[in-house]
């Protein structure tokens, strides 16, 4: 049953999170009680804990998903993976020298005049972007990154 989830149900609720990623609270909570009635679908068991049953299944929440899921295409963006377009929010953070905070590149978080424009892909992406650490931020490869990066986040 949890893999027909994964298969059926989880790819519809993960369609093009970089372009409608929700952020008001009422949105999130919406997807995750679908995953939370799979996963007691999945488990057969009605009387446990959401992260009992994200344990026991070995899944993440459906908002650490859509993280990982924007911070790859921002690294696939960036590294050359997608076409990015010519208007993307790209700047680097011009620093001509390095401290502890600041050993590689980061990008500028452009200005939103909205929350709306906030909470949107570039935004939102790249300020979660810049908090990482070196070693996932630099990796040779999309598999190395997205490893690195769910390690990450389940620590």
């Amino acid at each position: 049953l949890t893999r027909l989830y994964l298969c059926l149900i989880r790819p519809h609720l993960e369609y093009a999170v970089p372009v409608w990623n929700p952020y008001q609270k009422k949105d999130v909570q919406k997807l995750e009680s679908i995953q939370r009635f799979a996963l007691k679908v999945c488990t057969k068991s009605w009387d446990e804990s959401y992260s009992d049953h994200l344990e026991a299944c070995n899944l993440p929440c459906l908002a650490d998903r859509r993280k990982m899921l924007c911070l790859m295409y921002l690294y696939k963006a960036i590294n050359g993976y997608v076409v990015n377009p010519n208007n993307a929010p790209l700047q680097t953070r011009s620093c001509s020298y390095n401290t502890r905070s600041n050993s590689r590149t980061t990008y500028v978080q452009p200005y939103a005049h909205s929350n709306l424009y906030l909470h949107s892909f570039y935004p939102s992406t790249l300020s979660l972007w810049n908090s990482l650490p070196d070693d996932i931020v630099t990796s040779p490869s999309i598999l190395s990154f997205k490893h690195n990066l769910k390690n990450y986040l389940s620590a």
